[in-house]
């Protein structure tokens, strides 16, 4: 496998986040994702990440978010994967 390591300047990730055991985080993410659609999140961030994140994970849990990467303009206008529609973030949404 060839791959290239590219540094990229920070950004904002908008998302729905639940944190998940190391032990049934394979068989419960994919579940994750099908909420995700079902709850039409997806209109908001089409689900261009899914992410595991966690500043002070506890032992055996990590917290694990689906989403888009999100810009916040100066006049508050959120970004969110070349949509400029959205002044806020929407209900559940969380900005990582």
């Amino acid at each position: 496998m060839k791959y290239t390591i590219v540094d990229i300047p920070s950004f904002q990730i908008m998302g729905v986040s639940r944190s998940f055991s190391v032990q049934d985080a394979m068989q419960k993410i994919p579940l994750f994702w099908d909420e995700y659609f079902n709850n039409g999140w997806g209109e908001y961030a089409c689900g261009q990440f899914g992410y595991c994140y966690d500043e002070h994970p506890t032992e055996g849990h990590f917290k694990y978010a689906i989403g888009n990467r999100c810009d916040l303009a100066s006049d508050g206008t959120l970004h969110i994967f070349n949509r400029p529609d959205r002044s806020k973030l929407p209900q559940g949404f969380e900005l990582i």
